[in-house]
């Protein structure tokens, strides 16, 4: 088993390199160095493991959405014990740092109270955050506050702008949340045509049931 694992991280160790390597137009070897890191996914140890240590490299070196990725790793026990304590800091300072998608992940844990007590105001606050930060999960996030009353008053026109804002910017989720009340009349008029375009959308980022939907108007167009 240990031979095993030890090949299986050699051949990471080489798909990483060759990622890092790859000419590009941009990015910065920092930036190449976390989207070759960007691996883990808890489904294989020595991939888990390549990835913790690829993405604490860049968080040690300054890149917070490394920082973001650790902490992740460290909360979904991917190639590690789980401690979702430990990730609490991490998120902090890629936050900090600017990264939304760490605004998005503290937020979530808040919200949550995973590793933290929970706080629900300040749950919606750093979901603000990450949604100016341009982080459309924190703007989908942010609409669910406004439409369930979690840390913001019950604002329903908000959510729906929310949820608008992160389907420009292809959430797929928030797509298909568009589509859903387009099409049933929840909280908005119904409008098919509407509801059709949202599903095309999430169609087009490879959303299957989305697909389905979106043949199901076109069908009835005929």
């Amino acid at each position: 088993m240990a031979v095993g694992f030890s090949i299986a991280l050699l051949a990471g160790l080489r798909d990483v390199a060759r990622d890092v390597l790859r000419p590009r137009q941009s990015g910065t070897l920092r930036d190449r160095l976390y989207l070759g890191g960007h691996i883990a996914k808890g489904s294989n140890l020595a991939q888990d493991t390549l990835g913790l240590w690829v993405n604490q490299l860049a968080c040690r070196a300054g890149d917070a959405r490394g920082c973001t990725h650790v902490g992740r790793i460290y909360a979904s026990g991917w190639g590690v014990l789980r401690d979702e304590a430990r990730a609490i800091p991490l998120y902090e300072r890629s936050c900090a740092d600017g990264d939304g998608l760490g605004c998005v992940n503290l937020g979530f844990a808040l919200e949550m109270g995973q590793g933290v007590r929970a706080d629900a105001d300040r749950a919606a606050a750093l979901y603000e955050k990450a949604c100016q930060l341009r982080a459309e999960s924190g703007c989908y996030r942010l609409a669910t506050c406004y439409d369930q009353g979690i840390g913001v008053a019950v604002d329903h026109a908000r959510a729906i702008e929310l949820y608008r804002i992160a389907c420009d910017g292809d959430h797929t989720p928030s797509c298909i949340e568009l589509g859903n009340r387009y099409e049933t009349g929840a909280d908005v008029p119904a409008n098919a045509a509407t509801a059709h375009g949202f599903y095309r959308h999430a169609c087009e980022s490879g959303d299957l049931p989305s697909c389905a939907a979106q043949r199901r108007f076109e069908a009835g167009d005929d």
